[in-house]
C-alpha cells in the first residue's frame, strides 16, 4: 500500500518521517502508540480541542499500558474535549520514525468519531487542553495549522465519515 502523504518534520532537534495511509488495513509487526480522531458533531461540524496560546488539535494521544487503541481514543476525547464517543471507525494510520533510525517504525491510528458534547468545562488531567471549539470541515485545517498534513487528514476523515453515513442510511 502506498502512503497518501509523506512529510519530514522536526520535533526539537530530531527529524521524523511521517507517512499517512488511508484505509483500515493496518500492517502487523509494528508498535501502535497513538489513537487520534477527527470528531464530528451534529450535521458534520468538527470538534477541536484548544491548548493554551490558541493552538488547536484533534483529540487523541498515547495508548496507555494494557489499554486498547479504542479505549485510548474514548479516554482522550473525554479528557481533551469533554465529549463522549457514540461511534467511530478507522480511516487510516500513520507510520512514523526518526530519520536516523528508519527501522524503528511506530503506528499511530487515525479515526473518525461521532461524538456528543458533555456539559461543563474540559477537565484534562494533563492540563494540555483548556477548551474546545466547533468548526466546519472547511475551517478545520486552517485552525489546526498543520498545512497540507492537516488538509489531507481532515479530507480523508470527512470522506470516510460521509461514506459511512451514506452506508448506514
Amino acid at each position: 500500500m502506498k502512503p497518501i502523504f509523506i512529510e519530514k518534520r522536526m520535533w526539537g532537534d530530531t527529524e521524523y518521517v511521517r507517512e499517512l495511509y488511508a484505509g483500515d488495513d493496518v500492517p502487523d509487526g509494528f508498535r501502535i502508540t497513538q489513537s487520534q480522531a477527527v470528531c464530528f458533531i451534529s450535521e458534520g461540524s468538527i470538534l477541536l480541542y484548544e491548548e493554551q496560546g490558541g493552538v488547536f488539535g484533534l483529540p487523541g494521544g498515547t495508548i496507555e499500558p494494557n489499554e486498547k487503541p479504542e479505549e485510548a481514543l474514548r479516554r482522550e476525547i473525554l479528557e481533551e474535549a469533554n465529549a463522549d464517543v457514540v461511534r467511530f471507525g478507522l480511516f487510516g494510520y500513520v507510520k512514523v520514525w526518526k530519520s536516523k533510525i528508519p527501522e524503528n517504525v511506530d503506528i499511530q491510528l487515525r479515526y473518525w468519531a461521532d461524538v456528543t458534547l458533555r456539559d461543563g468545562p474540559v477537565q484534562d488531567p494533563c492540563h494540555q487542553s483548556v477548551g474546545r471549539i466547533v468548526v466546519t470541515p472547511e475551517e478545520a485545517p486552517e485552525k489546526l495549522g498543520w498545512g497540507t498534513w492537516g488538509v489531507v487528514h481532515v479530507r480523508t476523515a470527512v470522506a470516510e465519515w460521509k461514506r459511512k453515513q451514506a452506508h448506514d442510511t
